[in-house]
């Protein structure tokens, strides 16, 4: 076994912290740009104007506390009642006919939707730079101790 010295591994830790300011002040940059795109703008108008709209903010709740309602009654074996079903109906159309809360979704879609194109571009750039799945070293793979499997890239939830 090869044993480092204390100066190649001084080296490699200022190695790495200069890569971890490398990469901290890229996400700065890339910030900036973001906070300047039209989709986080749309989304940060949008949440102030929901934020300021509490017929709005009452309707999600109240859908969303009778989403929970029915998911815990059938998660717990009961039956859901033809009335909670017909009232989660009328919530959800009035959910769809309110305009701030549209407005709300449509500018949530289009900014999530800018997010993925920026993991996608990340994603592609480090699996470009990252060994096969399954090749020795790489989590998941055999010779790394690991149970094998594996994607090659970011999980997403």
């Amino acid at each position: 076994m090869t044993r480092i010295s204390r100066d190649e591994e001084k080296d490699k830790v200022v190695s790495i912290m200069s890569q971890e300011e490398a990469i901290t002040k890229a996400a700065k940059e890339l910030g900036e740009l973001l906070k300047e795109h039209p989709a986080v703008k749309r989304l940060q108008q949008v949440t102030s104007e929901m934020s300021r709209n509490s017929d709005a903010q009452r309707l999600v709740n109240e859908m969303n506390q009778h989403i929970e309602k029915l998911a815990e009654k059938e998660m717990t074996g009961r039956p859901i009642e033809v009335a909670e079903k017909r009232k989660l109906q009328e919530l959800q159309q009035a959910v769809t006919l309110n305009i701030a809360i549209r407005n709300f979704q449509n500018a949530q879609m289009d900014y999530l939707d800018l997010m993925r194109k920026v993991d996608d571009a990340m994603g592609l750039v480090t699996r470009q730079s990252a060994p096969a799945p399954g090749s020795p070293g790489t989590p998941g793979s055999p010779a790394s101790g690991g149970m094998g499997g594996g994607s090659g890239g970011p999980v997403m939830m």
